[in-house]
């Protein structure tokens, strides 16, 4: 940073102390703003429409352009694609005084050259600029392009109009289209319930040196008489040590220097509101990082309203921070403040904030502390009126709320006392409002289904129409099998809220199971429509084929399907209901579907046999005969004694040994047995033989668990003999012992079963596995 000439001295004394808000708004967006986007990049149009609704400017006072998407422009697309077009289009907007170029409109405009006197270039800079700083004096084309102008707005204390010749031009930008977007969220918000918070100054404890560093520090140091006048808390770090910036807590203005880029070394967000900026020649190098320099990363961590030069600025090319300050805290606009700041234009400063942001204005801060009365008591409010059934006096404190401009950061969700509401119209509650929270929380975590019933009855005696409480009821009642009073809960529900989604799945499941199938089709559609599982696409298709539309339940239940092919019975219904549309290819195929959908237990195993029966119909009817054959195996195998199950208990004792042999001493891992296709049957087939010296026990788990013994092989060679064992398809785990003298061996394995497959090992003296040979 270079410097030119002094700045302004020391104030001899400290000003009176004054109060804020002494300037009003005399605004109005709709007449006094324009905006500017940039049409080559959607967010831009975005964020001019989003600012429009935030400030209640028409859209027609958005100026849609199509330039480059870079920061940076040059003279001839700056005159001919922005200025141009700009000027023509103030003509329509006689009162326009603000100027809001958003995310995506360039930022800077590169050095021509000029065949002006070298001398006026300072330092060779030439005529390189701020964009904005140029739009700002479009009403004055034949301005001085080569160097700076004074600006005799200079700590004026007054309105500026369209007759200053002067637009306040500030944009809506950042390190990405989001965080300028939220500028004016955070303006709005500020605005509404009011900045809060400290002063940081970060000076180098320089003296006064009459034209170097030391003249901007002694400036900067004004800032603390200023905060002083309006009672702003402030603190200063005056020496040569930098502040890091994260440790500037609760900051809403900060204004400090010289270090090339953000320097904050841990997470950190400024106060909703906050105004500040950091002295740096490039500190607006680049707006659109959230690393680099210094504007950017400003704006990455939440302040609302900043600003930064874009090329070498030279001291004075910075605006004196504590004229904006003083502005502001007076009632002035953003927009107003920096350009009563700035002592020359046509040069290198970028604002960056909504320019209407004033919280500081005459009136503000009386609305901003009702605001924040409201929003923040607003739930404890409502709770204590409804506790007393004064339910006229809670709605009042609703629509107070919702006529706010916006949302109060930490709300509480006002929803629940909404439904709450609702509910004691219809009928009167009996308890207050935290009570009824405790006893539907004990209701929602209890794991036992008597506590759950007993919290949740507790609840709806306390408030009889709750809708949490009639909710929960009427789920856990469906899923009884309690399927009328279930109805009655849900029903309730749905009085305090009638499109209640989360009454839609069990109230059109109760519906369907009491036979009111026409009932439950709009309330399933309702489910499904709102991302209901495939149990419910499966329910709504058997509706629909119970209440005589075939066509769509074949629909719905295709898309069950689709959703989970492992649920045999969907497809099973599917099957149904082809046949009702006289769909026979559609009814096989979902049969075939149904018939892969292996068993997962014993008491599975009848209803895929009866899938299989269904199949064999099918194909019968469908004159397939493949399918009718394999049918016909699988039907013969499941009537087979090779694959009866064994009762529960034997099962279980099987399955346990596994378990003990599979973690006691040191077993052999075998590898899966080896197969082979399957003849004359479908169901897979394990075939033992043992060559071994010793005896062997087999012991095999699955679906259907057995354990067998093995002889020797006769004097350990020559034929052996062998067992077939039925497996079920899936998993199977197989625990071998085999005893070698006195020692014991333990071998384990573990495979998966596929239909049409047969399995089968001979045991050698290690253990080893290999198919038996098939008997000619």
């Amino acid at each position: 940073m270079r410097k030119l000439a002094p700045v302004l001295a020391l104030l001899a004394s400290l000003p009176a102390f004054a109060q804020t808000g002494v300037v009003d708004r005399p605004f109005d967006p709709a007449k006094t703003v324009v905006l500017i986007v940039n049409d080559a990049v959607p967010e831009s149009i975005d964020i001019g429409k989003h600012y429009c609704a935030m400030r209640h400017v028409p859209e027609e006072n958005i100026l849609h352009l199509n330039v480059t998407r870079e920061e940076q422009t040059t003279w001839p697309d700056f005159r001919e694609k922005i200025l141009k077009p700009f000027t023509a289009f103030l003509e329509k907007f006689p009162e326009a005084i603000f100027v809001i170029p958003t995310y995506g409109v360039p930022v800077r405009i590169a050095n021509e050259k000029s065949d002006k006197n070298p001398e006026a270039q300072p330092s060779g800079l030439g005529n390189s600029a701020c964009l904005d700083a140029e739009l700002a004096l479009a009403l004055q084309p034949d301005h001085e392009i080569e160097a700076w102008i004074n600006n005799p707005l200079f700590k004026k204390e007054r309105r500026i109009t369209r007759e200053d010749n002067w637009l306040m031009v500030s944009r809506l930008d950042g390190p990405t289209a989001t965080i300028a977007r939220e500028l004016v969220d955070k303006a709005v918000y500020a605005e509404t319930y009011g900045p809060k918070g400290k002063a940081w100054l970060d000076t180098r404890g320089l003296a006064e040196d009459g034209g170097s560093y030391g003249s901007t520090d002694c400036e900067m140091r004004l800032c603390l008489p200023t905060w002083d006048k309006f009672g702003i808390a402030h603190q200063d770090e005056d020496t040569q040590t930098l502040i890091d910036v994260s440790t500037c807590a609760d900051a809403m203005f900060y204004w400090g220097w010289y270090a090339g880029t953000y320097n904050g070394t841990k997470p950190y967000k400024f106060n909703v509101g906050a105004v500040g900026a950091h002295l740096h020649s490039f500190s607006a190098g680049t707006l659109r990082s959230d690393k680099a320099n210094w504007v950017g990363p400003l704006l990455a961590h939440g302040i609302t309203c900043t600003l930064g030069t874009v090329y070498e600025p030279f001291t004075i090319g910075f605006p004196a921070m504590h004229t904006l300050y003083d502005r502001m805290l007076t009632g002035y606009t953003w927009g107003e403040a920096g350009a009563m700041a700035a002592r020359i234009n046509s040069w290198m400063c970028v604002y960056v904030g909504d320019p209407l942001y004033a919280p500081w204005s005459k009136g503000m801060k009386e609305t901003q502390d009702r605001n924040f009365e409201i929003a923040s008591k607003a739930y404890d409010r409502i709770a204590a009126s409804i506790d007393a059934n004064e339910l006229d006096a809670a709605q009042k404190t609703l629509d107070e709320l919702a006529n706010l401009p916006v949302k109060f950061q930490g709300t509480r969700d006002m929803s629940f006392l909404q439904r709450e509401m609702a509910s004691r119209r219809l009928a009167p509650g009996t308890g207050p409002i935290k009570d009824l929270l405790a006893a539907l929380l004990e209701g929602g975590s209890g794991a036992d289904a008597k506590i759950k019933q007993a919290a949740i009855e507790k609840a709806l005696a306390i408030s009889p129409m709750n809708f949490e409480a009639n909710i929960a009821f009427g789920k856990l009642l469906e899923e009884a099998g309690k399927h009328a009073p279930a109805i009655a809960a849900l029903e309730n529900a749905r009085k305090v809220v009638p499109d209640a989604i989360e009454a839609a799945e069990p109230l059109g499941k109760a519906l369907a199971a009491t036979g009111k199938f026409k009932e439950a089709i709009p309330i399933l559609k309702k489910a499904v429509e709102n991302g209901a599982g495939a149990d419910a696409l499966e329910m709504l298709g058997d509706c629909c084929l119970k209440a005589g539309d075939p066509a769509q339940a074949v629909t719905y239940l295709s898309d069950a399907v689709k959703r989970n092919p492992n649920d045999r019975g969907a497809a099973m219904a599917l099957a149904k209901a082809c046949e009702s549309a006289r769909d026979n290819a559609g009814a096989l195929k979902a049969l075939q579907g149904a018939v892969l959908v292996t068993p997962e237990s014993a008491e599975d195993v009848a209803p895929w046999k009866l899938a299989w029966k269904s199949l064999s119909t099918a194909a019968a009817r469908a004159k397939d005969k493949p399918e009718a054959d394999r049918s016909a195996l699988a039907l013969a195998d499941l009537g087979n004694p090779l694959f009866e199950i064994p009762s529960k208990g034997a099962a279980a004792k099987i399955v346990k040994l596994i378990e003990d042999l599979s973690t006691q001493g040191k077993p052999v891992a075998l590898k899966a047995p080896p197969s082979d296709a399957l003849t004359g049957g479908l169901l897979p087939r394990l075939v033992a033989g043992n060559a071994g010296p010793d005896p062997v026990v087999i012991h095999i788990g699955g679906l259907a668990p057995r354990e067998f013994q093995l002889p020797a092989a006769p004097g350990g060679q020559g034929k052996i003999s062998t067992k077939e064992i039925g497996l079920f398809p899936g998993d199977v785990d197989i625990a071998i012992e085999a005893p070698k003298g006195k020692e014991k061996r333990l071998g384990t394995l573990h495979f998966r079963a596929d239909l049409g497959k047969r399995y089968g090992f001979v045991l050698d003296g290690d253990l080893n596995p290999a198919l038996p040979k098939k008997e000619k």
